[in-house]
């Protein structure tokens, strides 16, 4: 993110907190609406949704940027199945948005040209070949890493993300250590699909002990110099987190892991449909913007209220982030510069 953005996200930040103004600094969209992939701990790709075409889509990022977004993540299903998500990020590009772009990476070296312009592209790798495949589908480790070599051959900047299950943990060195590599960076995530995971996939979820021991080898290897994304502060939050089953933490208490939610505030979550939500764990009731106005929608989804934050660590880290937390202040300005 350039000076701009920095710039524009503190501004922001400030009056979310100051004077109660919302403004959607960091977007993430659902644009395709389905999967190519079937992962064991993923059910998005069981509920297909036809997307907005491609008219309304641009103009609901014209009328996000005008509202304050900074950055627009694709995301949560697979957005190269859209013919014309080279458009769209040509698009957000000529509005001075910073791009991020989240795949599988089956498609990536057929549609390289199409996606330069990105600002980062997130691959998903989960493991050694045996891992990654059984996570997601025979051959789907082979062409992940065609799709990273490919594109840091081509310039782009890359990120991996890894979900952690019961059958990866053992691997974190090596994810580690191909991530260094091939000189990108890595972020864990935890399980959080998990009404999927209970009835199709329970033996998943590690035990709790399982689960903070390997965040514990992250946090070690990141203050040996390893390329981690996820700040110190999200891993302990994550490790102190009461029931790895539970991803929204149901039982909380008011002040057992309380963190704000900025969720609506300063950050959403949009449907392929067009429906607003505060984040992808599609919390509340929200309003379409194809049956209300954008900031009718935003306004909405600013109602809906959790008492801390959930699995998805994405949301943890937009949530101390825009809390200031010093740490993940600097962890932003690092990993972004």
């Amino acid at each position: 993110m350039n000076l701009r953005h920095h710039l524009g996200s503190a501004r922001a930040i400030l009056a979310a907190r100051f004077r109660g103004r919302h403004v959607p600094l960091s977007v993430t969209m659902a644009v395709a609406g389905r999967c190519n992939y079937r992962c064991a701990y993923c059910s998005l790709w069981t509920e297909p949704v036809p997307p907005l075409p491609t008219d309304e889509l641009l103009g609901l990022i014209d009328g996000l940027a005008r509202a304050g977004m900074q950055r627009i993540g694709f995301s949560q299903d697979e957005p190269l199945l859209r013919k014309d998500i080279g458009r769209i990020i040509d698009h957000c590009k000529q509005r001075g948005l910073y791009v991020t772009l989240g795949s599988n990476g089956a498609l990536v070296t057929a549609r390289l040209a199409e996606i330069r312009e990105l600002d980062v592209l997130v691959l998903s790798l989960d493991g050694p070949r045996e891992i990654h495949d059984r996570h997601r589908e025979p051959g789907a480790y082979e062409r992940v890493m065609d799709a990273l070599a490919a594109a840091r051959a081509a310039g782009l900047t890359v990120w991996i993300t890894t979900v952690l299950t019961r059958f990866n943990l053992r691997h974190i060195p090596w994810l580690l250590e191909t991530a260094a590599r091939h000189e990108v960076r890595i972020a864990f995530q935890l399980l959080y699909h998990l009404d999927h995971e209970a009835t199709s996939h329970p033996e998943l979820l590690p035990d709790a002990t399982d689960y903070q021991a390997a965040l514990e080898t992250v946090r070690r290897a990141q203050k040996r110099g390893a390329p981690v994304i996820n700040s110190p502060a999200q891993i302990d939050f994550l490790k102190r987190w009461p029931d790895y089953g539970d991803p929204l933490c149901s039982n909380l208490t008011p002040d057992s892991l309380a963190l704000r939610c900025w969720g609506g505030r300063l950050f959403l979550h949009l449907e392929p449909n067009g429906d607003v939500y505060p984040c992808s764990q599609l919390v509340g009731r929200p309003l379409n913007v194809r049956t209300h106005n954008l900031q009718a929608a935003m306004a909405n989804a600013a109602r809906q209220a959790c008492p801390t934050c959930c699995l998805g660590g994405d949301y943890v880290e937009y949530n101390l982030l825009f809390g200031l937390h010093p740490g993940c202040l600097w962890n932003a300005l690092r990993v972004t510069r």
